[in-house]
Order: C-alpha cells, then structure tokens, then sequence
C-alpha cells in the first residue's frame, strides 16, 4: 500500500519565508520609486546642463529629490533657501525663485534713460503669438518642461529594472 504523507514542517518553513517576503513588498515599491526618481533627476541635470550656463552648478545642487511618506510619489522640486544673489545689494531670494525665474522667464526693468550718454538697447520682440510687444523680457530656459517629455518612460525604465532585481532575489530566497 502507498502512503502519501504530507510533511507540515517543509510546509510551515514554506509559508515563514513567504511571509516574511510579502512583508518586504512596501520596501521594495519604495525602492523601485526611488530609482525612478533618480533617473529622472539625471535627466533633469543634464537639461539643466543644456539649457543653462551655470559653471559652479548651483542651480543644479538646489534640485532635491523628495518620496511621498506612504510612498506614493516621487517629485523633484528646488530646495526652499535663501540665496544671495550679489554682495551690493541686499536682495535676497529662495533657490524656488530663481529655478522658477529661470524655467519660465521674467521681466527686467526698462533703463530710464536719464544718463547723458544713454542709447537705447533693449530691443522689443513679440510674443509667441504675434499680438503683444515684449519689451525687457528674458525668455525661460524650460529645463522642467523638457524633462517632463522623457521623464516617465525613464521613470518606468528605471522601476521594472529595481522590481525585476528585486524578484531574481526574492525567487533565489535572498534575505
């Protein structure tokens, strides 16, 4: 006569295993929208490099890269200092105003045209769409705008590369 027996104890150290993997499972969505975040954060740097002449890379060490606290999302986003922008002035602006001055544009203020030897040199164009004059205005270096076209297929890239490492390592039972 055959006997089938069934051995519990392979069973329970099955299901330990298991278990204790399926606890890893936050960690591991965390660590694949983390790497996403970074491959999207090499994308925004080298936009950066492209776009703007900035030799000490100050604009780019005020890029941060912030993960949600459930681990929802990843955003990049300038950090919230005060910047001097020059020694004669006491001006002072946080890194958010000037990333955002330099992504969108701004406007400068017209010469007065008091000095005796004054020749004006600010040249008017028009606007995108033809109808308005803009007078002393400096176009945006768009780095975000040109970041966000590539930056989610990097990011799934990037994510299934740390989900597929994470499974090879979950199938050969590595702690």
């Amino acid at each position: 006569m055959n006997k089938a027996a069934f051995d519990t104890k392979q069973w329970d150290t099955f299901w330990k295993v298991w278990n204790r993997r399926l606890e890893t499972l936050p960690g591991a969505k965390k660590a694949a929208l983390f790497q996403a975040g970074q491959a999207v954060d090499v994308l925004l740097e080298r936009q950066i490099s492209t776009q703007l002449n900035d030799p000490r890379g100050r604009v780019k060490r005020w890029q941060e890269l912030r993960l949600g606290a459930g681990g929802g999302y990843a955003a990049i986003s300038p950090e919230g200092d005060t910047v001097r922008v020059s020694r004669s002035t006491s001006n002072k602006y946080t890194a958010k105003d000037i990333t955002r001055y330099l992504e969108r544009g701004h406007k400068i203020r017209p010469p007065s045209g008091r000095w005796k030897r004054y020749r004006p040199r600010v040249k008017s164009r028009a606007d995108a769409n033809g109808k308005h004059r803009l007078v002393g205005v400096v176009p945006g270096r768009m780095f975000y705008s040109w970041t966000k076209m590539e930056a989610t297929a990097a990011a799934v890239r990037a994510a299934r590369e740390e989900i597929l490492e994470w499974i090879e390592g979950f199938a050969e039972g590595d702690e």
